[in-house]
């Protein structure tokens, strides 16, 4: 199973490729071309990415909570955040504009989660290890934040020298599809 969070690196105009989205667990087949960022602009492809239907249009928002290394926490919804970018906007509602959105800046934050909803289950107990029959992708990973948090999960590329990584929960039903941690917020990463 594929997964990307957006155009394969280095993707030029032309280029095929396959995108899952997480929270839905159904992919895609997209051709890159220009697409048209937040602020209705043509950008490059390795900025922004679309697919052709008549017009080119920008990604769909989707749901997160920012947690931010203060314990501040935000939730909205977002299109354009990159990891290897700096900062995104956070919008209030999915219907929200770009005057109302707020630009969050990555070096405040200790994780963003990509969330199935805003209110989650504070009751449920979720599972901290993969079962016999479970067959993640990637390195299964113990990720402890300096906070004490820990998650358990999947990565595909884990490096401290970046500025984060994503993490796929061990438990299916987490209220988390994945979650990008901020390296300078992790205190130790054990491989399972």
């Amino acid at each position: 199973m594929i997964s990307t969070f957006g155009p394969p690196a280095g993707a030029e105009a032309g280029t095929i490729f396959y995108s899952q989205n997480d929270l839905t667990g159904q992919g895609k087949v997209y051709k890159m071309d220009l697409a048209t960022d937040i602020n209705g602009k043509e950008s490059p492809p390795s900025i922004y990415w679309g697919f052709r239907k008549g017009k080119t249009k920008s990604m769909e928002k989707v749901k997160i909570v920012c947690r931010y290394m203060d314990g501040k926490m935000v939730k909205g919804y977002t299109q354009d955040f990159f990891p290897n970018k700096p900062s995104f906007h956070i919008f209030p509602t999915e219907n929200s504009n770009l005057k109302e959105s707020v630009e969050v800046f990555l070096r405040e934050l200790k994780a963003i989660f990509f969330v199935r909803d805003f209110t989650g289950r504070p009751d449920y107990d979720e599972r901290k290890q993969y079962t016999p029959s479970d067959r993640p992708s990637g390195r299964i990973v113990e990720v402890t934040f300096t906070d004490g948090e820990t998650l358990v999960g999947s990565t595909l590329g884990y490096d401290p020298k970046r500025s984060g990584f994503f993490i796929f929960p061990a438990d299916p039903k987490s209220n988390n599809a994945r979650v990008f941690a901020l390296s300078k917020a992790v205190r130790l990463v054990r491989y399972l």
